[in-house]
């Protein structure tokens, strides 16, 4: 494996061990996702699928690989961002707008982990399961989501606090 450059050590001092643990079960998920696909269509090709309910799973488990890895991109400052007008700012323009879209993005996380919530504990209390050979039930995915997007905005209540933090001491 080759040298952690300086931005890949930041990076890797600013994930908490919780974050390391859905970059874990993420690629975990992209290993499970490859292997159900390539199961499912090999025994497709040759006789009739082994893996029941294969759409299923696939959509279930790519819940993991996508949103778990939100809050480490997040502590990373790793999004994708267009910096055509920001580069040119100074480095209180560029704290002030970090700050500003974190904040942003903390409405619009609050707003999705209510109906994540909400989505969670109606498939919790109803028992309600996907139709299928297995009946998996609703609630595991509804819970994935839910603890990938409680990650995700501890995290920006976290930059959030870091943007100030800064701000503070640059004024």
């Amino acid at each position: 494996m080759g040298a952690l450059n300086s931005n890949d050590r930041q990076l890797d001092q600013n994930i908490s061990w919780p974050e390391r643990g859905l970059l874990v079960l993420a690629m975990i998920g992209i290993c499970a996702l490859c292997t159900t696909v390539t199961v499912t269509v090999v025994s497709r090709a040759i006789f009739r699928p082994l893996i029941p309910d294969d759409v299923l799973i696939v959509r279930e488990i790519m819940v993991i690989a996508i949103l778990f890895p939100l809050a480490a991109v997040t502590s990373g400052r790793s999004h994708i961002s267009v910096t055509i007008f920001t580069n040119w700012m100074g480095q209180t323009s560029k704290n002030v707008l970090s700050l500003f879209g974190h904040i942003i993005g903390l409405i619009f996380s609050a707003f999705l982990l209510f109906a994540a919530y909400r989505l969670f504990v109606d498939a919790w209390l109803s028992g309600e399961y996907h139709d299928g050979d297995i009946y998996i039930p609703m609630w595991i995915g509804y819970g994935t989501f839910l603890l990938a997007l409680m990650m995700f905005t501890l995290r920006v209540v976290l930059m959030i606090a870091i943007d100030y933090k800064s701000l503070q001491r640059d004024r």
